[in-house]
């Protein structure tokens, strides 16, 4: 599932063609995908320049200066690809935004049928009261430590399910939840309340420096992941323990331990990321 860093890699990578850009018109080829507002707002944007693409948490949004938002999860294999009318359009498209004056054309891509789109006012996402944002806690990548220790400082639950849980933290997966616990030396498992303050400011920083390094490498493409160009991503190349079910550990050589938390794969180093048995809560 695209996660943080793949959302932020094809806004970042859409920015410059989505910009400025009027839209002449639009095509549902796949109503399944439409999950929110009024198909009748689509026709508001026709004509209507898009003035901004952002992210927040897993969503990518464009603004439209009709004053309606365009919101996209891409779910699990979701695609956002800017790609010349005459291309073939591949079997699983299910929507397209037309542009005038240029012949390129946005297609969301989704082969499994997950990922949606949404039609929203500006004050709804301005207010994040729009159902796909309200209940988003703060983003990952933005975070400050008062709000991180606010938010994480009284819970008792598992760690790597607190990073998963958007309410508390928007944008980490699966991916990463394994990769910035292994880069904190903290056992996904591990109650949160035995965390000393000293280890949850070291995971906040954590957070930040694997996202944004994930970032710097465009993303990770394991299988469906690509940006805005049609591109995979490198982060894939640097995973340190996700994925890496009995190779060796890159910091200690021990094999790489899979296990399932909450339904998911989780991978950690048993020698590295040691889960302290009967340890005591500490006070913060």
């Amino acid at each position: 599932m695209p996660e943080l860093p793949e959302v932020e890699t094809v806004v970042r990578s859409l920015f410059p063609c989505l910009t400025g850009q009027k839209i002449a018109d639009y095509q549902v080829i796949d109503a399944k995908v439409w999950r929110g507002g009024n198909l009748f707002f689509l026709d508001n944007l026709k004509g209507k320049l898009i003035t901004k693409i952002w992210r927040r948490g897993k969503l990518a949004l464009i603004q439209v200066a009709s004053g309606e938002i365009l919101i996209f999860h891409l779910k699990m294999t979701g695609r956002l690809i800017w790609v010349s009318k005459a291309s073939p359009c591949p079997k699983h498209t299910r929507f397209i935004l037309n542009f005038q004056e240029v012949e390129e054309e946005l297609r969301f891509v989704d082969p499994r049928r997950f990922g949606f789109i949404a039609c929203r006012r500006s004050k709804e996402v301005e207010k994040e009261t729009a159902p796909e944002l309200a209940g988003l806690g703060p983003d990952a990548l933005t975070v400050s430590w008062e709000e991180f220790k606010k938010i994480f400082g009284q819970r008792t639950a598992r760690l790597k399910s607190l990073l998963l849980d958007q309410r508390l933290i928007a944008g980490i997966g699966n991916i990463y939840a394994d990769e910035i616990l292994f880069r904190a030396r903290l056992n996904p498992l591990l109650p949160a309340n035995y965390l000393s303050e000293k280890e949850w400011q070291l995971l906040w920083q954590k957070i930040k420096e694997t996202l944004q390094e994930a970032i710097k490498y465009r993303g990770t493409s394991i299988r469906d992941y690509r940006d805005g160009a049609n591109q995979k991503g490198n982060f894939q190349d640097r995973l340190l323990v996700y994925g890496r079910e009995q190779q060796a550990c890159p910091v200690c050589g021990q094999k790489i331990a899979r296990s399932r938390i909450g339904g998911r794969s989780t991978y950690f180093c048993p020698k590295c990321q040691k889960l302290l048995n009967q340890k005591k809560s500490r006070n913060k």
